[in-house]
């Protein structure tokens, strides 16, 4: 359908986890119900020392982007990637990674390249600032944005909404003009402020 769009939602986590544990998405969908019912399945859960495996979503995300192009990734995380020593010695530790989905080791910057080339922006909004420089380098990369995100607070849910809405119609817009018009107008009815 012309103008429509649709969007994935996916989780992530570290190599001492199941499979499914360390990455899994949604199926891309146009109705918000359809990612509620994946993101109501989903529960924080410990780490696996200080960083996290962002690697593996950056990957998916290059999985992809081969088979239908996508546009833009919001990143959220609260822990930087892994070092790509980290990666080999959290993979060597947890071996049943050796077949799967995540058998081939990979590193975010090498996944990061990928996404770069293929013109995908990541906007990235780190919820602790020890992933902030990780995070930045991810947008700036990639030509996206990088922002603290205050995930308890109601601003920060206000700030998060209005930011993914106007990314949304930015892409969506088509021309630049038609892009602003898009935003201007959820500016004035929903309040957002830069």
């Amino acid at each position: 359908i012309a103008g429509s769009f649709s969007m994935q939602f996916a989780t992530y986590g570290n190599y001492d986890s199941s499979e499914s544990r360390i990455f899994s998405a949604s199926q891309f969908a146009s109705k918000p119900e359809d990612l509620r019912v994946f993101m109501d399945g989903i529960s924080a859960r410990g780490g696996y020392g200080a960083r996290e495996a962002v690697e593996v979503g950056l990957q998916h995300v290059n999985e992809e982007t081969v088979k239908d192009p996508i546009a833009q990734v919001i990143l959220i995380g609260d822990a930087a990637p892994n070092t790509r020593e980290e990666v080999a010695s959290k993979r060597a530790a947890c071996s049943f990674h050796a077949t799967g989905r995540f058998k081939h080791a990979t590193y975010y910057e090498e996944e990061l390249e990928l996404l770069a080339a293929a013109g995908v922006v990541v906007h990235s909004y780190y919820v602790d600032s020890g992933a902030a420089k990780a995070f930045e380098n991810i947008s700036n990369k990639t030509g996206g944005v990088c922002s603290a995100l205050d995930v308890n607070s109601p601003d920060g849910a206000k700030f998060l909404t209005d930011t993914v809405t106007k990314r949304i119609l930015s892409a969506r817009g088509g021309d630049s003009a038609t892009s602003a018009r898009l935003c201007k107008k959820y500016d004035e009815k929903y309040g957002y402020t830069d």
